[in-house]
């Protein structure tokens, strides 16, 4: 799952000022990686999907 945004909406998001480089946010199991100079916020969660037989 990945989540952009700008640190205006970061902030908004999380009540938070975002620094440069990754910030830790509540309730994220990875931070938030923060580009002033992009003006850009993005969180990448990594996923597993399994498949298991239903019989």
């Amino acid at each position: 799952m990945t989540i952009t945004g700008t640190l205006d909406q970061w902030h908004e998001w999380t009540g938070s000022a975002l620094k440069p480089g990754p910030n830790a946010v509540e309730g994220g199991i990875a931070p938030v990686l923060a580009s002033p100079e992009q003006n850009l916020g993005v969180y990448v969660e990594a996923n597993v999907w399994l498949e298991h037989p239903l019989t």
